[in-house]
């Protein structure tokens, strides 16, 4: 990835210095932006999972939530 976050070593222009800057930020933000949406698609799986277990397994959601809030 460093890399593809790499300027090319040849942008001494100011113009091109200032687009090579932007250019990393906006990499930056995507890749954290993907993070976040990986994150997020990882937690609501989870969370079905857990639904699942639930039901197959007679547990309630009362039940499992209150055993959350004791760990």
């Amino acid at each position: 990835m460093a890399a593809w976050l790499a300027c090319p070593v040849d942008t001494w222009h100011v113009g091109q210095l200032r687009w090579c800057s932007i250019s990393v930020k906006l990499q930056l933000q995507y890749a954290s932006l993907l993070r976040e949406i990986f994150q997020s698609s990882s937690e609501a799986q989870n969370a079905g999972n857990a639904a699942v277990t639930s039901r197959k397994f007679g547990i309630s959601e009362a039940y499992r939530e209150s055993l959350k809030a004791k760990i």
